[in-house]
């Protein structure tokens, strides 16, 4: 899924850090994709807290400065229902908060405990012992399996867990108890910088803490500005995890033909389709690929001018040349040196000649192939070529080399042919 960015922090994904190095292209120069899945998922998450069924219910004991509310976030466990279950306000003294959820037919995770001021600005504190949840084991109230927002300070009771803490009206001072199932901050991959401010923004629109725990050249799908985040870390962080508006499901070339078929069967309605090969398709239609051929086109033509230039050098040079080796094999020169010289003077030049273009040709990319128009004028933030391919060179030398070669071998036998007769 997409993780939208802020002025201090840039865009993300959260994917499936399992199945990370089967599918997407990845960019060399970073981390193995196996190493990658690792570090962003170093520990499978302990059993999460469940409720049995729809009746949801809390036991707690509060002493309270003045009014609190009490609510938990929980996700049904057969599906992607989610819902905040508000109990209203918190009670002196020990009292059992219970709902009636829909959802939580077939059993809900529990998310978060929330507790909140009740509309007013000024603070309330209180002192409340969370005793016991209807779960299907018994929830572990251990404050070592628990962590709260920073306004919340979690200790061990003879009873329960004891959460003191400081709230008021404001959704920013509302605090928040979890059971640990991640490593917190998240652990995170990051191409260009990490985020300002440590945060990225989760699928619930609210922020969560991260830390960076590699550098990698560029991001699939994003480029060389984003972050990577585990997908299961992501929803068993969120404290109010909401519908993703845009989900995919990324495929290799080895994913079986009905697919569509399998992700239907789980639930999950596919309402587009793109493929590698559609977007090559459209990109090969727009204009940077298109003047990649005028390249081409260029690259032959200034061939064929150059094996035109060589045969016309040859042609002003030949009536000189003949006359100067006849005037040598008349005072003795041995027809193997005179042939040798005739046949074999212009291929020599001519192997030299490439060489040559190659290493200028190095050197003019080096100087100005930051600036070719390989990717128009707003070029995707992607990593593009720093160097071209050697074989890509090797074959477009190879290619002058061979219709210069013939041009300068048939020039050499023509001379040949003018000398050997005298």
């Amino acid at each position: 899924m997409s993780i939208p960015g802020s002025s201090t922090s840039p865009p993300g994904l959260a994917v499936d850090t399992r199945a990370l190095a089967a599918v997407p292209a990845w960019a060399a120069g970073g981390p193995d994709r196996e190493g990658l899945g690792r570090l962003l998922h170093p520990e499978e998450p302990p059993p999460p807290v469940v409720f049995t069924d729809q009746d949801i219910s809390v036991e707690v004991n509060a002493v309270t400065s003045g009014v609190m509310q009490l609510a938990v976030s929980v996700s049904a466990m057969d599906g992607p229902g989610f819902q905040v279950v508000e109990f209203g306000d918190v009670k002196p003294g020990t009292h059992t908060y219970r709902q009636d959820v829909a959802i939580c037919e077939n059993g809900c995770r529990l998310n978060a405990i929330r507790v909140s001021g009740s509309g007013s600005t000024a603070e309330v504190t209180g002192d409340l012992v969370i005793r016991g949840m209807r779960t299907t084991t018994p929830a572990p109230l251990d404050p070592g399996r628990w962590r709260a927002t920073q306004s919340t300070r979690l200790s061990a009771a003879s009873d329960g867990l004891r959460a003191e803490l400081t709230v008021t009206g404001a959704v920013a001072d509302t605090a928040w108890i979890q059971p640990v199932t991640t490593p917190y901050p998240l652990p995170i991959a990051y191409a260009g910088k990490p985020p300002a401010n440590g945060t990225i923004i989760d699928s619930g629109a609210t922020t969560i803490p991260v830390a960076a725990a590699v550098a990698v050249p560029a991001v699939p799908a994003l480029g060389r500005t984003g972050v990577l985040i585990d997908l299961e870390y992501s929803d068993l962080v969120s404290v109010a995890p909401k519908a993703v508006p845009q989900p995919e499901v990324w495929l290799n070339a080895d994913a079986p033909a009905d697919v569509v078929d399998r992700l239907s069967q789980q639930g999950l309605q596919v309402v587009s389709e793109t493929s590698a090969a559609q977007v090559k398709a459209g990109l090969d239609q727009q204009g940077p690929a298109v003047a990649l051929w005028f390249h081409l086109l260029a690259a032959v033509l200034a061939g064929l001018l150059g094996a035109g230039a060589l045969a016309l050098t040859v042609a002003v040079d030949r009536t000189r040349r003949t006359e100067d080796l006849t005037a040598l094999r008349t005072q003795g020169l041995r027809p193997r040196p005179a042939g040798l010289a005739t046949l074999w003077t212009y291929p020599v030049l001519v192997v030299i000649a490439t060489a040559v273009g190659l290493l200028v040709t190095a050197a003019a990319w080096r100087l100005t192939g930051w600036a070719l128009p390989l990717a128009g004028l707003t070029p995707p933030d992607l990593p593009l070529p720093a160097w071209p391919r050697l074989t890509a060179l090797l074959a477009a030398a190879g290619a002058v080399l061979a219709v210069q070669f013939l041009v300068a071998i048939l020039s050499g036998r023509d001379l040949r042919r003018r000398i050997e007769p005298r």
